[in-house]
């Protein structure tokens, strides 16, 4: 995954470990349809609708493996969508706290651990220890005038090809809208001169 990107596609992934040999994303698909339905129960209509249902069922813990991978620091990622408000997707980053806050806390205070073979982070296990981490929380807008009009199968399961357009809309506005934040981020990471610091580097007296 590049450094910079939100999410990523697995299309070779979702090919190759297809049990219909053409998307193993549209199998479960079609075991959601109910997540496509509107308040009168038929297949939505709304583009918005149907993209947030599109990428729920595209990420964790819906799919595992995901068809939609994250970048280690998204501890959160989940389109919402109602009646009452336009559609958005809310992502949790993880971020390093700053340093003024962090020297007010106690020496050995846990942090978010980092997995250094997947590169993942997480919070630390259990309350045995006083622990305290900072995350980001972004609330992204959909771009709906940039969203494909719902499609579904005679027998109302979503259209695989017009899901993954949806899922793809969404990445990319995401991916294009945050790159420099990401990147930005990870500049923090492991820089003792900076005025950021996680709980347990150097900065952190």
């Amino acid at each position: 995954m590049a450094a910079d990107q939100i999410f990523v596609l697995r299309d070779v992934y979702d090919l190759a470990h297809a049990s219909d040999g053409r998307s193993r994303y549209g199998a479960y698909l079609a075991h959601n349809t109910g997540r496509f339905r509107d308040i009168d129960d038929i297949p939505s209509s709304d583009p918005a609708a149907f993209a947030a249902a599109a990428f729920a069922i595209a990420s964790r813990p819906i799919m595992s493996p995901p068809y939609v991978s994250t970048h280690p620091r998204v501890v959160f990622a989940a389109p919402s969508w109602d009646q009452d408000r336009p559609p958005g997707l809310s992502i949790d980053l993880a971020t390093p706290m700053s340093a003024s806050i962090a020297d007010q806390l106690p020496t050995g205070t846990a942090g978010w651990e980092h997995d250094p073979r997947t590169g993942q982070y997480h919070p630390p296990d259990g309350d045995s220890r006083l622990a305290a981490y900072t995350r980001l929380t972004v609330r992204l807008p959909l771009p709906v005038e940039l969203l494909p009009p719902p499609s579904y199968t005679a027998t109302g399961i979503a259209e695989v090809e017009t899901a993954k357009r949806a899922v793809r809309t969404i990445s990319a506005h995401a991916n294009s809208v945050l790159a420099h934040l990401i990147v930005a981020l990870n500049r923090y990471d492991g820089d003792d001169n900076d005025s950021r610091c996680w709980p347990g580097c150097s900065g952190h007296r």
